[in-house]
This record gives structure tokens, C-alpha cells and sequence, in this order.
């Protein structure tokens, strides 16, 4: 809300204290489940997929005794898949944990100790030590990657599960725990309620930013930060389209740009400027 000299001015259009994160994004969701909802690489999930693949993940983690208000954690590089969670960990009934790809063994493994996740995602490259953290923890790794681990579920055998009904959470109901950087200390679990952050997003929308399904959101920073996944959300309730990078390279990034024909990106300065600083930005610019 906005605030002038002690006064509450405004409530913005986007908030509404009994919303829930799933149905923030599914009343949005186009009519056309043909459109595109997320591009990554070879890739293109429709919405029909996407809200199809989300209820049947969630019934899969109830399976597994995810009850509500359990944390699920995702350890992994980008991808459409990982964008997926954020819907279906809440469908479940679940809290999800995005943990950082960047951090240690040690920090993530304070992370598992300090949210007692039940089920985790992996994907990607894994330091060894860590992986040794989820017997300790007890915790079911589910493989993103279907690489074949041992004693890992593969993320195909998720979708074999018949679509469930959405859990329904929303409010005050806890949405995610968001880690720190640990820039000053040791990180903090950042606990976001549905209505918090799903408000937020659609406060942004008010704002003018993703306006309409017509446009196409890069998200290339990493989806375990805040500010990337507020951009993705704010893309699907708008009923438009995230195209996912699995990481920053500004030439890659430049391609990935002009080719699915991108309309909004979120960038940091040092991003940008690696872009400019990029051969053949002058002409990509004109396309």
C-alpha cells in the first residue's frame, strides 16, 4: 500500500488478503490451452501441459506423504520444469524451498537442517557431499534431469500419477521459505504467505509491467531469487509466455532474445552491459 506522512493513501487493485498463489495463476490461464506458457530450448509447454503435468506432480508428492504445510525443496538449475514446482509444490498442499545452486555443501546442507524438507528436486551438476546430506536428512530425491540415479525417482515416473484437485491454500497460508544471501551473517529462511506474494505479483501487473498475454518474459537469473520468480509469475498471470535460460551468457541470452522474440526481460546492470559490449547487439537491436 502507499503511504504519505503516517497516512494509508491506497490499497493497490492487486491485492486481495485471501488469495492463493495457484489460483492467482489458473484463473489467468488462457482459454486457449494451445497458447505457449513456457520455452525452454527445444521445449514449448503449452498451458493445457503445464496445468496438466502441475496436478498430476502434486498428486505424486501427496503420494509420497507431502501433507499441507510441508517443505519440498528444489535444488537446480533453470529450466521449464523448475518453473513448474512453484505451481505444483502449492497444488500439493506443499511449501516450497528453492535452495541456492550457488551456495556450498555446508550452507545448503544448514538450508535442509534449518526447512526439514521431505522431498527435494535435483537437478543438474551435485556436489557429492551434499547428495550424502539427503540420507542424513531422510529426505526423497526426486531427479529432474531422468539421469538414471540409483535410488532417485525419476521426474517422468511424476507424471504417471492421475491429475489431483489443488489443495486450496492461499492467504496467510505459507507459500515458500526464501534463503538470505548471507551477505552480513548466516542466511535466514524468508517465510512469503500466498496471498504476500502472489499479491505482490499481481500488484506489479497494476503497475504496467506484463500487461497482456501478448508478451514473452525472459527469465535467465536464477529461479531460486525472489525477483525471478515474481517475473515468471507475473508472466503467467498475465497469461503469457516465460522463456527460460538455463543460465547468463550474454551472447546465448542475445540469441535466445531475438529468436523467441522477447518482449520483457528482467536484467541486472552488470547483465546489460555484457549484452551491449556483445558482437552483433547493433544489429540484433533492429530485428
Amino acid at each position: 500500500m502507499e503511504i504519505a506522512e503516517g497516512r494509508v493513501l491506497s490499497t493497490p487493485s492487486g491485492w486481495n488478503k485471501d488469495l492463493g498463489y495457484v489460483s492467482a495463476i489458473t484463473g489467468a490461464a488462457p482459454r486457449d490451452g494451445s497458447q505457449i506458457a513456457a520455452i525452454f530450448g527445444e521445449r514449448f509447454t503449452t498451458w493445457s501441459t503445464l496445468l496438466d503435468n502441475t496436478a498430476r506432480i502434486a498428486a505424486a508428492l501427496r503420494a509420497s506423504g507431502i501433507a499441507p504445510g510441508d517443505r519440498v525443496a528444489v535444488l537446480a538449475p533453470n529450466s521449464d520444469r523448475y518453473m513448474t514446482l512453484f505451481l505444483a509444490i502449492p497444488w500439493s498442499g506443499g511449501v516450497i524451498v528453492p535452495l541456492n545452486s550457488r551456495w556450498s555443501a555446508a550452507e545448503n546442507a544448514f538450508a535442509l537442517e534449518d526447512s526439514t524438507p521431505k522431498v527435494i528436486f535435483v537437478g543438474g551438476a551435485l556436489d557429492p557431499v551434499l547428495a550424502s546430506n539427503f540420507d542424513a536428512h531422510s529426505v526423497k530425491v526426486i531427479d529432474l534431469d531422468d539421469s538414471g540415479r540409483a535410488g532417485w525417482t525419476p521426474w517422468s515416473a511424476l507424471l504417471t500419477f492421475a491429475p489431483c484437485e489443488d489443495a486450496g491454500r492461499h492467504g496467510d497460508d505459507l507459500f515458500g521459505i526464501f534463503y538470505t544471501g548471507g551477505t552480513t551473517g548466516r542466511s535466514k529462511g524468508v517465510m512469503l504467505s500466498h496471498a504476500g506474494f502472489a499479491g505482490n505479483c499481481a500488484t506489479m501487473r497494476t503497475l504496467g509491467i506484463m500487461p497482456d498475454a501478448d508478451r514473452r518474459m525472459l527469465v535467465v537469473a536464477p529461479l531460486f531469487h525472489l525477483a525471478a520468480i515474481a517475473m515468471a509469475t507475473v508472466a503467467m498471470q498475465a497469461g503469457g509466455a516465460a522463456v527460460i535460460a538455463s543460465a547468463f551468457d550474454p551472447v546465448s541470452t542475445l540469441d535466445l532474445i531475438t529468436r523467441e522474440k522477447v518482449t520483457d526481460a528482467l536484467l541486472v546492470p552488470t547483465m546489460i552491459q555484457m549484452m551491449l559490449n556483445t558482437p552483433g547487439f547493433d544489429a540484433a537491436k533492429h530485428l
